[in-house]
């Protein structure tokens, strides 16, 4: 079994072969866009569940991109779902989110400013990472969690609770995929419709000029 140990580097322990983060402390601190955030006794399978899944340094947020999941890895903290492939990056979510608003013509920062001035309130808001090519994600909890799930908008196509834990939700996806989200359904529905105001606030001129009365 990998473990990591309390200065931060993996160390081999025989066994299954998971990594696992703990330290002489309640917490164990990770860095996150700029952030140490706290965490508890973060855990994953590594190497032998993994399916032989692609791995990659870099990645930008593009239309294709449906989600991004949190990866409870040391070096691979952001598992990455698209429409027909799922892969582990190096970059933490936030990173992600951050470069590919500065591609589309901001910053992360800015982009929340701009939603929280527009939907009036700062709480869990979603962020228009590319408004001209409309992609727009938004997250399940605080951004500052280290379990947020980042969800596309515009590729979700239904959403039911989970029957057996009412805490969680089934998000079915543009291609099929089902996946569960950590996130109760009364609050599901909050961050679809934020999302959705999100959406037509930027889109307002161009739809009621277009529209016919």
């Amino acid at each position: 079994m990998k473990k990591i140990n309390n200065n931060g580097n993996p160390y081999h322990d025989g066994g299954m072969g998971f990594y696992f983060l703990k330290s002489q402390k309640k917490y164990q601190k990770m860095f996150v866009y700029g952030k140490i955030l706290n965490w508890k006794n973060a855990y994953r399978y590594a190497g032998e569940g993994d399916g032989g899944m692609e791995h990659r340094k870099h990645y930008m947020i593009n239309r294709n991109t449906m989600a991004l999941f949190p990866n409870y890895h040391v070096e691979y903290p952001t598992l990455v779902i698209e429409q027909d492939r799922q892969f582990y990056c190096q970059q933490p979510s936030l990173q992600l989110i951050d470069q590919s608003c500065i591609q589309g013509g901001s910053t992360y920062v800015g982009r929340k400013k701009a939603m929280v001035k527009m939907l009036r309130t700062n709480q869990k808001l979603p962020i228009p990472i590319n408004p001209d090519r409309s992609i727009y994600l938004f997250p399940s909890k605080s951004p500052n969690d280290y379990s947020c799930e980042w969800i596309s908008f515009f590729h979700i196509t239904d959403f039911q609770p989970l029957p057996a834990d009412d805490k969680k939700t089934i998000i079915t996806f543009s291609n099929g995929l089902e996946k569960e989200v950590d996130i109760p359904i009364d609050k599901m529905k909050r961050q679809f419709v934020l999302a959705g105001c999100a959406v037509a606030l930027l889109n307002r001129d161009r739809l009621w000029s277009e529209s016919t009365l």
